[in-house]
């Protein structure tokens, strides 16, 4: 063992460098991390963190879907923009409200029928 200070060779426990007085490391457990070099870590699959739930889109599309936000949901921004904007329309009328029902209630049934590797590829790319 070598003193990190002046590089004078060191007795095994001592706790002072004999030659410049600087106190050594000896006795003090040096904990593994700080002497190991970091290994790698293995490289593990982490899904998309912007990943659409069917469920989610399902619940949205039911309560909301009149004004398209199942399809902004789903990235969808044309179609929900349009359903939007109608559905806030249709607010006064009821004929623009009924047209964005009946749209979302095929969206529903699309939903609904569409098996989790077809929504997972359709949306989740």
């Amino acid at each position: 063992m070598f003193c990190k200070n002046c590089g004078q060779a060191l007795d095994n426990g001592v706790r002072f460098c004999p030659n410049c007085g600087t106190e050594t490391t000896a006795g003090v457990p040096v904990p593994p991390a700080a002497s190991d070099p970091v290994a790698p870590r293995p490289a593990t699959y982490a899904p998309p963190r912007d990943r659409k739930e069917k469920s989610i889109a399902l619940i949205l599309c039911l309560f909301f879907g009149c004004f398209g936000v199942h399809k902004l949901y789903l990235k969808e921004q044309k179609e929900g923009c349009v359903m939007l904007v109608i559905g806030l329309f249709g607010l006064f009328l009821l004929i623009p409200l009924l047209v964005t029902g009946i749209w979302s209630l095929i969206n529903l049934i699309q939903l609904l029928t569409m098996g989790s590797e077809e929504f997972d590829r359709k949306y989740n790319c």
